[in-house]
């Protein structure tokens, strides 16, 4: 007989679980080569590193039971520079998805932005757009990486989060594992389908399982940092002495 899903701790099987080239140009070149961005590539953008006794609840599209399809996000501030994210990283309880290391599987990443406590009602994550990700474990952790991903986000509040596919009678199930901080606002999760029986609107994860109150998330990519001061300097400079050669130029008509 199929065995439906479950949202925390349980298994499948109802187990636990140069200053000299200024010279040859105008200012106005000066001005526009100096105030463009400069790019930082594969940083860590954002680091929320799984709680080493953790707690767990699922997020996964259930391929075999829809209804129960469940959604986890967390709340994500891009600075002023901006993002361009490169890769996502999730970790999960392992022991209760059955693939070896390096199997690949079709994930939702869900990026939101945020309005409010929760992710706006309208917002339907099931529509987010899919990408590969690699499944991998060691010990009691597992991991989805999702790499090759050029995603910009203005700065700005967002809801991200990463759910797997897969089918729970034939490969298993995911739990994504809390983490040991909370920065801004606590995890969001939604069941669209109301299989679980919490609704089918976004709640709070502490309705799940009041001890989960943040998921995990790693995120690199390319920061875009704004001129640092001593460009800033520089680009004055370049006014001045563009402003001082309009003048030259002037007397020697």
């Amino acid at each position: 007989m199929a065995t439906k899903p479950v949202t925390k701790e349980l298994g499948p099987y109802n187990k636990q679980e140069d200053p000299i080239m200024v010279k040859s140009l105008s200012a106005l070149s000066i001005v526009f080569l100096l105030a463009a961005p400069m790019l930082s590539a594969g940083v860590v953008l954002w680091d929320q590193a799984p709680a080493t006794a953790g707690v767990s609840l699922t997020s996964q599209v259930f391929t075999d039971y829809p209804d129960f399809s469940s959604y986890l996000v967390m709340d994500v501030t891009v600075p002023a520079s901006g993002w361009t994210i490169e890769s996502v990283t999730t970790y999960f309880k392992a022991g209760t998805f059955f693939a070896d290391s390096g199997y690949t599987l079709p994930v939702q990443l869900v990026i939101l932005p945020v309005s409010g406590d929760l992710p706006d009602a309208s917002a339907d994550p099931s529509t987010a757009t899919q990408y590969d990700g690699v499944y991998s474990f060691s010990g009691d952790l597992a991991r989805i990486d999702v790499e090759g991903l050029d995603i910009t986000l203005a700065p700005g509040d967002y809801w991200i989060g990463v759910s797997p596919y897969a089918a729970a009678d034939y490969e298993g199930q995911f739990y994504l594992l809390s983490s040991s901080s909370t920065v801004g606002r606590s995890a969001a999760w939604r069941d669209p389908g109301g299989g679980f029986g919490f609704g089918t609107d976004w709640i709070p994860t502490t309705t799940v399982k009041e001890s989960f109150t943040e998921g995990n998330l790693h995120i690199e990519g390319t920061l875009n940092d704004v001129p640092e001061p001593s460009t800033m300097g520089c680009l004055a400079l370049a006014l001045i002495v563009g402003g001082g050669l309009r003048r030259r130029a002037r007397k020697n008509r």
